[in-house]
């Protein structure tokens, strides 16, 4: 069983997934009030600092999971690794699926997982995917139908949660 705070959002996650027979629950992640600073001055700061944080995205050749390397958010690429530590741990996943050119995958980078205490809370709670739509298409299709069954709607970043039994 997941320890402390995580339990509850887990359960609360699986009782979603369970009710609506579908393994992806689309939530939206709205951490926009933080962001007190422009984007010119957070490119400015981001281009400066010196890398505190590095994660496993750091062994791709893809730049955009490159992009993501030094976030303080645990991320994982796609992959066997992430999903048993998912099942090893028993929590959900949080997948972010988007692509090199897209403005808003930039936003969120920024304002959202370059935050250390937003990224504390997504690696507590979380086993925290990225994917690149533009190389693994097939991903993209299958979590955006889902999404678009879900909402109606869709767009980048498509930010899911998904149970770790998938």
């Amino acid at each position: 069983m997941i320890a402390g705070a995580a339990g509850p959002a887990y359960e609360a996650i699986r009782r979603i997934l369970t009710r609506n027979r579908i393994g992806v629950a689309v939530i939206g992640i709205l951490a926009w009030s933080h962001a007190g600073s422009t984007l010119a001055d957070g490119a400015a700061d981001h281009a400066a600092a010196q890398y505190k944080y590095t994660n496993k995205l750091i062994d791709s050749n893809d730049p955009y999971l490159l992009l993501h390397a030094h976030n303080p958010v645990d991320w994982y690429p796609w992959g066997a690794e992430a999903l048993a530590k998912a099942r090893r741990e028993n929590k959900p996943i949080f997948i972010s699926i988007g692509y090199s050119t897209c403005y808003w995958c930039h936003v969120a980078e920024r304002t959202i997982y370059s935050n250390p205490d937003i990224a504390k809370l997504m690696n507590q709670w979380f086993v925290n995917v990225k994917v690149d739509s533009e190389q693994r298409p097939d991903l993209d299709r299958i979590y955006m139908m889902a999404r678009q069954i879900m909402t109606g709607q869709g767009g980048w970043p498509n930010n899911l949660f998904l149970t770790h039994d998938l």
